[in-house]
């Protein structure tokens, strides 16, 4: 029994220091290295530089070696928003259900000197508001999806992308922090 619970402290202790990076003097990671991130995506809609709202959204990833392949988190957070479809002027409209909300996909890769690969992908949807009454009696949705890779350290906050709404002229900014949790 004592030489289970001596194996368990040993692995642990390994663990730890693998996790710390203690036992990596070139800062490359070592072979099968997986490194616990924490990654947090804003998206920010601004109208005529006024910040109209705010939405963070994090998720946990495992980055590895791209030898030893990828772990992706995912986080869908929405609603369903009933739309009334008529085939025919003369036929009764049947209601169909349209995901509104945010999808995101995130993979991580180490990379050398401290550094690690995010590969994003984003999609947002939500109702766009104002002055649509007079042109449709049903909702109008906004849609908004991106793919992309960042490249960041601990710590580090880069903009991934800022695109404004051609028809509203809603700016919408998307920064992401990447941190190691230790």
């Amino acid at each position: 029994m004592s030489r289970k619970i001596l194996a368990l402290v040993l692995m642990l202790g390994f663990a730890a220091t693998c996790a710390r990076g203690e036992d990596d003097e070139t800062s490359t990671a070592p072979e099968g290295r997986v490194v616990p991130l924490r990654v947090q995506v804003v998206f920010t809609r601004l109208l005529a530089e006024k910040k109209v709202s705010s939405y963070p959204y994090t998720v946990n990833v495992a980055a590895a070696e791209a030898r030893h392949g990828q772990r992706s988190s995912s986080l869908r957070m929405g609603i369903q928003v009933p739309l009334s479809v008529r085939a025919d002027v003369n036929q009764p409209a049947t209601v169909m259900f349209k995901d509104v909300g945010t999808n995101l996909d995130c993979m991580a890769t180490v990379l050398d000197a401290g550094r690690f690969r995010l590969d994003l992908s984003l999609e947002q949807g939500s109702l766009a508001a104002g002055g649509w009454e007079a042109i449709s009696s049903t909702p109008v949705l906004r849609t908004f999806r991106s793919s992309s890779s960042l490249f960041l350290s601990d710590g580090q906050t880069s903009r991934y992308v800022a695109a404004t709404d051609p028809v509203s002229g809603e700016v919408l900014q998307v920064d992401v922090t990447l941190n190691v949790v230790k």
